[in-house]
């Protein structure tokens, strides 16, 4: 973190001014939020029903982050993959990859350069009944947090240059 002391005015008569744009960079508030993904997954007709899941994996891929004009929009994808076992026991193992996306968090602007990470804080894989009565459905319930801190480019004229033809120019300074 840089500090420096600049000219932002000056007032008298017959004084001329170089007038220059300084570029800051400053953290906006962090953003923290949560969003809820819910989708039902029907497997494929080749594919034991689903009597018990027993092992799962749900992965988040091809993150993309971006504010937007007052708000911040996330996607990409969950990957869900899964093995599970019939009313018989036979195996059957699935992978799906489901496309998401939301809005978080409000006061965003879209030059705001966002940093940060996506978790999945809980997730449910609920087998389901489809209309046949088979249990070919997954319920997928899954929590997404959100934890980014953003950053801005802030513009503002300061005075570079004074100077009077007809006289001297003496600076003061103010807080």
């Amino acid at each position: 973190q840089n500090h420096t002391e600049i000219l932002s005015g000056i007032s008298g008569e017959g004084i001329e001014c170089l007038q220059g744009i300084l570029r800051m960079e400053q953290n906006t508030a962090p953003l923290k939020d949560r969003f809820t993904v819910k989708e039902e997954i029907t497997l494929p007709s080749a594919k034991p029903e689903i009597a018990d899941v027993l092992w799962q994996t749900i992965d988040l891929t091809e993150q993309d982050i971006r504010a937007m004009d007052g708000k911040v929009m996330v996607r990409g994808n969950l990957r869900i993959c899964m093995l599970y076992c019939d009313t018989e026991g036979n195996l059957g193992s699935f992978c799906e990859k489901i496309p998401f996306s939301g809005y978080l968090g409000e006061g965003s602007e879209p030059k705001t350069e966002l940093t940060g990470t996506l978790q999945i804080e809980d997730a449910k894989l609920t087998p389901t009944v489809d209309e046949d009565g088979e249990a070919r459905q997954l319920a997928v319930d899954v929590a997404v947090s959100a934890a980014l801190q953003g950053r801005e480019t802030v513009e503002r004229e300061i005075l570079q240059d004074a100077y009077a033809p007809t006289g001297t120019v003496t600076l003061e300074k103010e807080t």
